[in-house]
């Protein structure tokens, strides 16, 4: 069964740098290099989250825990291979998706952009069913493609080695699939896709090989996420 959790990062009370030595090295490397402030706190809580999630699923103690990735970027779980699991963060929310087979998941705040951008990134039928909606749904429309076509590469685990114009997205009545006349299918496994309006200006959408996809996202705050996660540390 697939699963989605949330943290939102808000009302901060623990220091979530008494985290960052229970982290792997690669992530350490990659916080250090990161200039903003707001990016180093999404990227401690992201894998503090996983790290988390594993913990509890699988009784495995924290330094025990190898996250590796594939020739794409693409993180995994080493010595598991029945869990597969994917993270995203836009804004204040950071999301993860877990699955015994390939899963992706993609959030995106919702922004006023220049819907031009599409022309570099969308098929001709995705730009037509931008254009055709009154003007106040196109942004929304834009979103609901773009975090479809984002949960579709993290499922394949390919990065961009699958350009985002080589498949198309067609979405009618709140349902979402691949578009055949824009990508040979046969070629990839086949998906499902749902698209989640839980967080108020925020798209979420979710790919996975399964269909058995669940109607909520389970919520974890975002204090009680570190003390869980420093108890079950230090327990082990």
């Amino acid at each position: 069964m697939v699963k989605v959790y949330s943290v939102k990062i808000e009302n901060l009370e623990y220091n979530i740098c008494d985290a960052l030595p229970f982290l792997s090295e690669e992530r350490k490397y990659r916080i250090k290099k990161m200039r903003q402030t707001s990016d180093q706190i999404r990227s401690i809580v992201a894998e503090t989250m996983i790290r988390l999630l594993i913990m509890r699923e699988y009784n495995i103690k924290n330094k025990k825990i190898r996250l590796s990735f594939n020739d794409y970027g693409k993180p995994f779980l080493e010595g598991v291979p029945n869990f597969n699991f994917n993270l995203s963060h836009s804004g204040s929310y950071i999301l993860c998706s877990t699955s015994k087979h390939p899963v992706g998941i993609d959030v995106e705040k919702v922004n006023h952009i220049n819907l031009d951008v599409a022309k570099h990134f969308f098929t001709k039928e995705e730009i037509a069913f931008i254009n055709k909606a009154d003007t106040g749904i196109r942004v929304e429309r834009f979103y609901s493609i773009w975090t479809a076509k984002e949960s579709y590469i993290k499922f394949l685990g390919r990065g961009l080695s699958v350009p985002l114009t080589s498949f198309g997205i067609k979405i009618d009545n709140n349902s979402i699939s691949i578009s055949n006349e824009e990508f040979n299918q046969k070629k990839h496994f086949p998906c499902y896709f749902k698209s989640y309006d839980k967080f108020d200006k925020y798209k979420v959408t979710l790919c996975s090989k399964s269909h058995n996809q669940p109607d909520a996202i389970y919520e974890i705050e975002y204090n009680k996420l570190f003390e869980e996660f420093m108890k079950l540390v230090y327990r082990n």
